[in-house]
């Protein structure tokens, strides 16, 4: 899960990732997978902690009023 971390924390030393980070244009998002559990765990970057995928994606549709619409023809 820190190398999870590490990558994110990485991605955004480069100047282009961070603008377009900080401006809302560009979403980071670190998976870690368990296999042998059948889960994926989301990195939730303020708190640090990981929780499972379905928590994560109930959190980012109530925060995203767009979440779930299909904006392909």
């Amino acid at each position: 899960q820190r190398s999870v971390a590490l990558q994110l924390e990485r991605l955004m030393d480069y100047p282009m990732v961070r603008r377009r980070a900080e401006e809302g244009r560009l979403y980071l998002r670190g998976w870690h997978y368990l296999i042998e559990e059948d889960r994926v765990l989301v990195l939730d970057v303020e708190s640090g902690q990981f929780e499972p995928f379905d928590a994560a994606l109930q959190a980012a549709r109530a925060n995203d009023p767009l979440a779930g619409v299909n904006l392909l023809p």
